[in-house]
């Protein structure tokens, strides 16, 4: 991270001194069977949220010695063994209310709530800021590329007061709404667009009005 100057009361500081924990998940043998605890895996942060819907299984009725895995509200799961490109992508375990272990080949970054908030701590491990210093310890193998949860310790992120990061969060928070609904005024338009299509010209599989057809080569 390049030296800048910071507002007063701002600081640089490694991730090992801000979070309480960084590790990996229990090593645990998923199978195709649908029932117990699900687990995370790689897949479950694809979309950079946690999805329910991508999560594995190993028919784990009682915890037992994986109590201690399971994720609690805030907690950031990251990629670090991937291929290049998704290398450190990350998703936030919130407004979830199933019990999820978490699994190997993704870390969990658990932040201390006293010094940076969660939320703060999940934009800024997305910002550009930080995966500009991924590259310095990146390791690279065919078709995936890795780094090491020690070296993950020692990058650097801002850390204003609690106080400025709450206000951070809520701007980055109505942001993101703000491109949400945009999304969806498009996907609407979009829809719009093909409906408008067929009352005009009909269905062009089954081609109700007999339009003449020609190859695409011909016209």
């Amino acid at each position: 991270m390049k030296e800048m100057k910071l507002p007063e009361g701002w600081k640089v500081e490694k991730l090992e001194n801000v979070f309480i924990l960084i590790r990996n998940g229990a090593s645990i043998k998923q199978g195709e069977q649908h029932g117990g605890y699900p687990i995370t895996r790689i897949e479950t942060i694809a979309n950079s949220y946690v999805d329910i819907n991508k999560v594995g299984y190993a028919g784990i009725y009682e915890l037992g010695k994986y109590s201690d895995y399971l994720l609690k509200y805030g907690d950031i799961l990251m990629s670090h063994i991937n291929s290049e490109k998704h290398l450190g992508k990350t998703a936030i375990y919130e407004n979830c209310h199933l019990k999820i272990i978490h699994g190997m080949n993704l870390l969990c970054l658990r932040s201390n709530k006293d010094l940076l908030l969660a939320k703060y701590a999940y934009y800024y491990l997305n910002s550009i800021e930080f995966k500009l210093q991924l590259p310095k310890i990146m390791k690279k193998s065919v078709n995936q590329a890795s780094f090491s949860i020690n070296d993950l310790k020692c990058l650097k992120i801002i850390v204003p007061s609690l106080e400025i990061q709450k206000k951070i969060v809520k701007a980055l928070e109505k942001a993101e709404e703000i491109l949400k609904k945009r999304k969806e005024v498009i996907n609407l338009l979009d829809e719009l667009v093909k409906s408008r299509f067929i009352e005009v010209f009909g269905d062009p599989v089954t081609n109700p009005r007999d339009w003449e057809v020609k190859l695409l080569g011909e016209v």
